[in-house]
């Protein structure tokens, strides 16, 4: 897929014209700021769909070499505990009109062997 540099200024028009598009954006402090001041009720947990379906019979899984060698050598370990949606009406600057803004929240830990360090929340 071809990324595409533009401005919001043609968001109007293409959505006047009645195209319909999906993109990402980048997380800019005023919208990281925007997400943070949602209220804790709008959040839902995100449940990802496997990636394929598995069309013979399950298999058994192998070990785990490296996340041991992680943990056995204590490398510091970032591990995804969870991501959290939601969404917010957003004006772009350039725009006349609001935009449905779908966010994601990724709650991380930092590991270091056995210990967790630090559980952050981006």
């Amino acid at each position: 897929m071809k990324r595409i540099s533009m401005g919001s200024a043609h968001l109007d028009r293409w959505d006047a014209g009645g195209l319909r598009f999906h993109f990402g954006y980048d997380a800019c402090p005023n919208l990281k700021e925007m997400a943070d001041l949602l209220d804790e009720s709008v959040w839902r947990r995100l449940e990802r769909p496997a990636k394929y379906d598995v069309k013979t019979t399950l298999r058994v899984k192998r070990d785990r070499v490296r996340e041991d060698i992680v943990v056995a050598r204590e490398y510091l370990n970032i591990v995804l505990q969870s991501e959290d949606v939601a969404e917010f009406d957003y004006k772009p600057t350039k725009c006349k009109q609001s935009y449905r803004m779908i966010v994601i929240r990724k709650n991380l830990s930092e590991e270091r062997g056995e210990r967790v360090l630090i559980d952050k929340i981006l």
